[in-house]
């Protein structure tokens, strides 16, 4: 390569010539005609409706519902830099290269933000303006602080993974993740003035943060394995629908819980060895649990804000979501290695104790999402009571009986 520029497009290209074929891979015709394009038909139809104004779905949801999809779009992506391992032998020799190959990833992420953000505007301008009563100018101020803010959370997640490390990180995150939800709240309920300075300091610590991650070199072999992981997304999402499973590499100790693998149960039948392996197995791995939680959290903000009648159908639908996520951790469990080792001769106790280690492991969530749905509905008694019905509805409802292979 004679320059940097050539070097960028040549991967860009290189990557952009993977994922078509990924995609192209997965999405065949069948896809197309009985998946894809009757969504997109539907999809359209009812765009149509939005700037006609006669869709009536709009009005069962809160307003800030609309709004909060802003916030969502700042949780995606990463700021991408197009490093790979072999620039260790030449690339890292020239720190011109690598930075100005660094600084040209960084606006590439840039201008893929502004796509994703402009066609998301788009999609939700008949909403916000058609049903909110939001002015034009509005809508570009708010797209222009989301912009800044997606800035600032992609640069500042990346430098909090080489920071922290473990429970640290997990625990930064989230009140990193509190603080910019209440960052974007404070903006969007704010007079002219307000937004104006929070939009100025939001601009000038995003700057701040870019010039750091840019001169930040020790963290190669991180941003190699992020950029890794980035490209293998589209096929990680496949692979994981089709069903397949990948296996990993085990961490030597948990983050959280049963670290010193204690016994939880003083009674050792097959049943509670069956519930307390699942047990265990969930919240040692990192992505089931972060999943439950993120459903768990996910549910409880729904519930929170949907009005009174839908609160108790979204319940229902997130007890059902909990309890099924779960239950997918009895699926890896069946096939670990470890597990297959062992002789199950007492099938029926077997699986008893799975549905055990289930009704454990959802109990929490259940009683959080049953309390939320009761006392934003009615009031904080009620709320007790709704958590400990929700408990025996999810129990007799989706784990007594539940079908386990």
């Amino acid at each position: 390569m004679n320059n940097v520029w050539e070097l960028f497009l040549f991967r860009l290209k290189k990557e952009w010539k993977y994922q078509y074929g990924v995609w192209k891979t997965a999405v065949d015709w069948v896809v197309w005609l009985y998946i894809l394009i009757p969504v997109l038909a539907i999809v359209g139809y009812q765009y149509y409706l939005l700037w006609q104004g006669v869709a009536q779905w709009v009005d069962i949801f809160p307003p800030f519902l609309y709004w909060f999809n802003f916030f969502f779009l700042t949780r995606m992506g990463t700021i991408r830099l197009f490093l790979q391992e072999g620039d260790l032998l030449f690339l890292r020799r020239k720190s011109a290269w690598m930075h100005r190959l660094m600084t040209i990833g960084l606006v590439y992420s840039l201008i893929r933000n502004l796509v994703i953000l402009a066609a998301s505007t788009i999609l939700l301008f008949p909403i916000l303006v058609n049903y909110l009563g939001a002015s034009i100018f509005e809508v570009i101020i708010v797209a222009g602080f989301v912009f800044l803010l997606q800035l600032f959370v992609q640069v500042s997640q990346q430098l909090l993974a080489i920071r922290f490390r473990r429970w640290k990180h997990v625990g930064v995150n989230f009140l990193f993740l509190v603080g910019t939800f209440l960052l974007f709240q404070s903006f969007l309920f704010s007079e002219t003035i307000i937004r104006a300075v929070l939009g100025g300091l939001l601009g000038l610590a995003a700057i701040w943060l870019v010039k750091k991650r840019l001169s930040f070199t020790t963290s190669f072999f991180e941003d190699c394995i992020r950029e890794n992981q980035e490209r293998l997304k589209l096929t990680a999402l496949f692979l994981g629908a089709s069903g397949y499973k990948m296996e990993k590499k085990q961490r030597k100790r948990p983050i959280f819980l049963f670290s010193n693998s204690a016994r939880l149960f003083k009674n050792r039948t097959s049943k509670n060895l069956a519930a307390e392996l699942l047990l265990k197995m969930v919240i040692r791995n990192k992505t089931k649990l972060m999943g439950t939680l993120q459903i768990t959290g996910g549910g409880i903000i729904a519930v929170w804000i949907a009005p009174s009648w839908i609160k108790w159908v979204l319940l229902v639908v997130c007890l059902f979501a909990i309890v099924q996520y779960i239950k997918w951790g009895w699926g890896d469990m069946r096939t670990h290695t470890f597990f297959t080792l062992f002789p199950k001769s007492d099938h029926e106790n077997l699986l008893q104790g799975v549905k055990k280690g289930i009704f454990l492991l959802a109990t929490p969530s259940i009683l959080f999402l049953g309390l939320t749905a009761g006392w934003t509905a009615i009031s904080p008694l009620i709320g007790l009571a709704v958590a400990f019905v929700s408990v025996l509805f999810c129990y007799f409802f989706f784990i007594k009986d539940a079908w386990l292979s």
